[in-house]
């Protein structure tokens, strides 16, 4: 789809039907900057608008999608097809962004609270002799209430490899969201 040949003939139609930018768009649904972006070439219109453009405009969307008044004979007509399978597949990415965004802010939380755990655990346990008591939800849950002091060595051990593996599952997280937007970006750039 050439994306200069598509913005002149767009505005070639708007200016033939006598329609300013806001009436196409209010016919469209969608906002007059909008259509200043279709016809000043920055930016094409959604595959799933292209049909209700043609409606307006007069043409057909084969016309729009080559850019010219003339019908092509070679136009594939399985390019729409094309089209919308790769917005679905941006639209797949971005459940998956969506679902590993909640997973990071959760994992985030947990993070947090076991951080608090351990270091105010240790902090009191270097203080105190005897029984300490660890702190934060998720280290309470685990670990119970008190300890005995011959086993805080052993739970502060066990604190630290929480706190770390859940550090690490962050990390994760956060990589996979950018792998993700990169992805998606990637794929939206092919589609242009």
């Amino acid at each position: 789809m050439n994306q200069e040949k598509l913005g002149l003939l767009i505005r070639k139609k708007r200016v033939e039907k006598g329609l300013t930018q806001e009436q196409l768009a209010s016919h469209l649904g969608v906002s007059p900057k909008t259509i200043s972006r279709w016809e000043r070439s920055l930016n094409i219109p959604d595959v799933s608008m292209l049909e209700s453009l043609s409606l307006e405009l007069g043409i057909s969307v084969k016309n729009l999608i080559v850019g010219e008044e003339t019908i092509v004979q070679d136009v594939d007509p399985s390019i729409l097809t094309i089209l919308y399978m790769q917005k679905e597949e941006i639209f797949k990415i971005a459940k998956k962004k969506k679902i590993v965004l909640i997973c990071l802010m959760i994992s985030l939380i947990l993070f947090l609270d076991i951080s608090y755990g351990y270091f105010s655990t240790s902090l009191s346990w270097q203080i105190s002799e005897g029984i300490f008591f660890p702190k934060g939800i998720v280290c309470t849950l685990i670990f119970g209430t008190d300890s005995a002091s011959n086993y805080q060595g052993l739970l502060l051990t066990q604190m630290f490899y929480l706190f770390l593996s859940t550090l690490a599952v962050n990390v994760l997280l956060i990589l996979l969201y950018v792998y993700l937007s990169y992805i998606q970006l990637k794929k939206s750039m092919k589609i242009d």
